[in-house]
Protein backbone atom coordinates (compact mmCIF):
# COMPACT_ATOMS: atom_id res chain seq x y z
CA UNK A 1 0.00 0.00 0.00
CA UNK A 2 1.09 3.01 -1.17
CA UNK A 3 -0.68 6.78 -1.26
CA UNK A 4 0.22 10.06 -3.19
CA UNK A 5 -1.08 13.71 -2.32
CA UNK A 6 -1.89 15.91 -5.22
CA UNK A 7 -3.71 19.34 -4.19
CA UNK A 8 -6.26 18.31 -1.80
CA UNK A 9 -6.62 14.76 -2.99
CA UNK A 10 -4.96 11.66 -1.11
CA UNK A 11 -5.34 8.70 -3.48
CA UNK A 12 -4.66 5.41 -1.69
CA UNK A 13 -2.91 2.72 -3.85
CA UNK A 14 -1.93 -1.04 -4.10
CA UNK A 15 1.29 -1.67 -5.22
CA UNK A 16 2.61 -5.25 -6.83
CA UNK A 17 5.76 -6.64 -8.08
CA UNK A 18 5.91 -7.21 -12.05
CA UNK A 19 4.56 -10.72 -12.90
CA UNK A 20 8.02 -11.98 -13.66
CA UNK A 21 9.84 -10.38 -10.83
CA UNK A 22 12.02 -8.24 -13.32
CA UNK A 23 9.98 -5.27 -14.18
CA UNK A 24 8.78 -2.59 -12.71
CA UNK A 25 5.84 -2.34 -9.87
CA UNK A 26 2.69 -1.81 -10.86
CA UNK A 27 0.25 0.83 -8.94
CA UNK A 28 -3.13 0.08 -8.97
CA UNK A 29 -5.44 2.93 -7.40
CA UNK A 30 -7.62 2.01 -4.91
CA UNK A 31 -9.90 4.77 -3.16
CA UNK A 32 -9.31 8.44 -3.01
CA UNK A 33 -10.14 11.14 -0.87
CA UNK A 34 -11.20 14.91 -1.56
CA UNK A 35 -11.19 17.65 0.89
CA UNK A 36 -13.49 20.39 -0.01
CA UNK A 37 -15.13 23.04 2.52
CA UNK A 38 -14.18 21.08 5.35
CA UNK A 39 -15.29 17.98 4.44
CA UNK A 40 -13.47 14.61 2.86
CA UNK A 41 -15.09 13.13 0.09
CA UNK A 42 -14.76 9.56 -0.86
CA UNK A 43 -13.74 8.28 -4.52
CA UNK A 44 -13.54 5.10 -6.13
CA UNK A 45 -12.15 4.40 -9.21
CA UNK A 46 -13.80 2.67 -12.71
CA UNK A 47 -11.86 -0.20 -14.81
CA UNK A 48 -10.43 2.51 -16.93
CA UNK A 49 -8.99 4.45 -13.94
CA UNK A 50 -11.37 7.35 -13.92
CA UNK A 51 -12.57 8.94 -10.21
CA UNK A 52 -16.22 8.61 -9.57
CA UNK A 53 -17.90 9.75 -6.05
CA UNK A 54 -19.19 6.96 -4.14
CA UNK A 55 -22.04 7.49 -2.80
CA UNK A 56 -22.44 4.43 0.07
CA UNK A 57 -20.73 6.90 2.35
CA UNK A 58 -21.48 10.49 3.07
CA UNK A 59 -18.45 13.20 3.60
CA UNK A 60 -16.94 13.76 6.76
CA UNK A 61 -15.15 15.99 8.07
CA UNK A 62 -12.86 13.13 9.78
CA UNK A 63 -10.88 11.02 6.72
CA UNK A 64 -10.93 8.25 9.20
CA UNK A 65 -14.48 7.19 8.60
CA UNK A 66 -14.10 7.31 4.90
CA UNK A 67 -10.81 4.93 5.02
CA UNK A 68 -12.94 2.49 7.64
CA UNK A 69 -15.23 2.36 4.63
CA UNK A 70 -12.87 1.17 2.18
CA UNK A 71 -11.36 -1.04 4.73
CA UNK A 72 -15.06 -2.58 5.21
CA UNK A 73 -15.74 -2.19 1.57
CA UNK A 74 -19.34 -3.27 1.89
CA UNK A 75 -20.30 -3.06 -2.01
CA UNK A 76 -17.35 -4.79 -2.85
CA UNK A 77 -15.82 -1.84 -5.27
CA UNK A 78 -12.51 -1.24 -3.92
CA UNK A 79 -10.86 -4.81 -3.02
CA UNK A 80 -10.84 -7.85 -5.32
Amino acid sequence: MSYGIRGSSVTLYEEQPSWDGRGDWSKLGIAQFRYEDGEWTLYCADRNSRWHPYFDADSSHDIQDLLDEVDDDPTGIFWV
